[in-house]
């Protein structure tokens, strides 16, 4: 039955989303790890923290990971609503149950109707995305701006610190009190 198909695709598609999500885990931890290191090692080797301006382009190289990885999580999650709705239209295959199976199935499908259609994994997922916070629905661009604000703060942190140290040193006889 044709329905068989789109069921198989729509697992394949399903552990697919998963491995991706984990993917962009991965990712995010790389990037914190690397993050973490670059300001450990310029701290513990006592060097100016302007240094930590290269770790920009390597954020910058987990971000462009993290960005492909969430548009093939897009593309699968469009592919899964896309085979939630034509195996809605075809209906589940019931080839193998017995007639008593198969009333059995609709009698509990009008008794769980507020469950939608099944399976509707794809349209739950959407659906909770598009009613959570602001907080939550950012927070893929949170997450990756905390990351070069971190860097912006410790680099600029520093270079106020180095100009304070020279304001005084330069002009000490200014600041008499």
């Amino acid at each position: 039955m044709p329905t068989d198909w789109f069921l198989e695709e729509y697992k394949l598609v399903q552990e697919k989303i998963d491995r991706v999500q984990s993917n962009q885990f991965q990712v995010r931890s790389w990037s914190v790890s690397v993050l973490t290191g670059f300001v450990l090692g310029i701290f513990a080797t006592h060097l100016p923290a302007v240094v930590l301006v290269f770790a920009i382009p390597v954020i910058w190289m987990f971000h462009v990971q993290d960005r492909r990885q969430k548009r093939f999580r897009e593309t699968l999650s469009n592919r899964a609503l896309q085979l939630e709705g034509a195996i809605n239209l075809l209906g589940l295959t019931i080839g193998n149950f017995t007639p008593q199976q198969v009333k059995h199935w609709a009698r509990m499908r009008q008794q769980l109707h507020h469950l939608g259609p099944v399976p509707g994994l794809g349209r739950a997922l959407a659906a909770n995305q598009v009613e959570k916070s602001w907080w939550v629905r950012n927070a893929d661009s949170l997450f990756w701006r905390m990351q070069y604000c971190l860097v912006i703060l410790i680099v600029g942190g520093y270079v106020l610190v180095q100009f304070a140290i020279f304001v005084i040193t330069e002009f000490r006889g200014l600041f008499v009190w």
